[in-house]
This record gives structure tokens, sequence and C-alpha cells, in this order.
């Protein structure tokens, strides 16, 4: 299902952020859903070099709650907190 998916994907952070509200238009949701997926784990980017580029994205639009969702997985990923 739709929210199995999602939770596959998200081991650590579950529903959090847009996937919750999501569940509510699949046709949205199983597009986004890949899209993500496909934009940060199929790509030439490190896992490092993603989460990065994620903190970066979420400071400069202000998103707190994208950043304050990657920046465990950017840990675990071996940025330090100094970035």
């Amino acid at each position: 299902s739709l929210r199995e998916s999602i939770l596959r994907s998200r081991p650590n952070t579950g529903l959090s952020g847009p996937f919750g509200p999501w569940l509510a238009v699949p046709s949205i949701a199983m597009p986004s859903q890949e899209l993500g997926r496909v934009c940060r784990y199929e790509t030439s980017l490190s896992k490092r070099e993603s989460e990065l580029v994620i903190l970066l994205t979420g400071a400069r639009f202000k998103s707190e709650g994208e950043f304050d969702i990657h920046v465990g997985e950017a840990r675990r990923a071996g940025i330090g907190m100094e970035v």
C-alpha cells in the first residue's frame, strides 16, 4: 500500500512532513513519493552530499521542518554539527 511504501522509504522519520496529508490524495502522493525517492537515492551524490544539499536547501528556504527532519540523517551520514 501507499502508506507502507512511504514508511519503508523513511524508516527513521515516518509520516512527518507532507507524507501524512499526501495519504488523503493518492494521485498526488504516488508520483511525489517516487520523485522524492529518485532524487534522493538514484543520483550520483553520496549520502553525505545528498543530506548536505537537503540541509542547505532547507536553510535557504527557511524550512524548519525539512531541516529538523534531515539533521539526524546528515549526522548519520558524517556531517558534523559545525556545518
